[in-house]
């Protein structure tokens, strides 16, 4: 009954990037569940696509290349859904084969649950209308404040930089090398000058490697790079980044998103709780696929549930809401 439930929803991201005739490449591993990978699979056969399925073992870390033989199969399809227990689009790998022109679909740690309900039942078609305003406000400034309730109150110049957006289609967008999607999906995002962050960010919801907060994680900034990390799961953090890492890491912030998915809800896994509506994610380290400069080994995402954004004098995200899109 599960699958049957899924079906349904498993076959939108098809729909809006693929067409009859298409090769898909779906990439799981061993932690994913099988009725994920199976239903996707299912679906590009019955609507005339060519669907092949690369299993692999858990990658070590977020943002690990997948193995080559698996990237050569990247190479060769349409379209790839990366259905990994761990994220891998801003790999180094998956960031080249994007910027040479490979399609992506961002699909980690997906869980059957999450195609039944939540983000999945957004209407597509109207937040990506959402998102092209968005990006276009992000696009034409200048600077960016981030607040919330918490302490978080950090600035950064986004002066020339472009936004981009992932709301469900996969579009060639100007300045940037993302060149994919991801399902459930909604957000739109910037990278930030290299070198202007400053200020505190305390992240109140999901941060990469450690899930759901019980607590804050509070990361002071200073000139664009993170100086000191300070909660309950501090050393946690920082020995990820110890391990996995290098000294790109502590670049912040590299990103900047806002979450436009009013279907979401908060589930302790990154890649849904980052497209909540209202939402902001900033990101440490590796941001070369989106409009930075930073290269690296880790990307790695944290969540704020209701801050208040201003590009230039304009607030545009209040309390958890967007306000004055037009």
């Amino acid at each position: 009954m599960k699958e049957i439930e899924m079906y349904r929803n498993a076959r939108k991201p098809l729909e809006m990037n693929a067409k009859a005739g298409d090769k898909i490449l779906i990439i799981a591993d061993t932690h994913t569940e099988p009725a994920v990978w199976q239903v996707l699979m299912a679906n590009a056969y019955q609507m005339d696509m060519e669907p092949a399925l690369a299993l692999i073992t858990p990658r070590e870390y977020h943002q690990a290349d997948p193995p080559p033989h698996a990237l050569a199969a990247i190479y060769a399809s349409d379209l790839t859904l990366l259905c990994t227990s761990t994220a891998m689009v801003h790999s180094p790998a998956a960031s080249k084969a994007m910027k040479d022109g490979r399609r992506l679909i961002c699909m980690e740690e997906v869980t059957s649950e999450m195609l039944i309900k939540g983000g999945c039942r957004e209407d597509y078609p109207k937040m990506q209308e959402l998102a092209l305003k968005v990006r276009k406000v992000y696009t034409e400034g200048k600077k960016i404040r981030v607040t919330s309730e918490l302490g978080t109150d950090i600035t950064a110049s986004i002066e020339g930089r472009p936004g981009y957006l992932a709301a469900g289609k996969v579009d060639k967008q100007p300045g940037v090398h993302l060149f994919a999607a991801a399902f459930p999906d909604g957000e739109v995002g910037i990278a930030p000058v290299e070198g202007t962050g400053e200020g505190v960010v305390v992240f109140d919801t999901t941060v990469h490697f450690l899930g759901r907060l019980s607590s804050p994680l509070k990361v002071k900034v200073s000139k664009g790079k993170a100086v000191s990390i300070e909660g309950d799961r501090a050393d946690q953090l920082q020995e990820t980044i110890k391990r996995f890492g290098d000294e790109h890491s502590y670049v912040f912030p590299a990103e900047i998103a806002i979450g436009l998915n009013s279907k979401v809800e908060v589930t302790g896994f990154v890649r849904t709780d980052k497209k909540l509506y209202g939402s902001v994610h900033i990101a440490f380290g590796m941001n070369a696929d989106v409009g930075g400069l930073t290269p690296g080994k880790l990307h790695m995402d944290g969540v704020i549930r209701y801050p208040d954004v201003t590009v230039d004098n304009t607030l545009i995200v209040s309390k958890g809401r967007l306000v004055n899109i037009k």
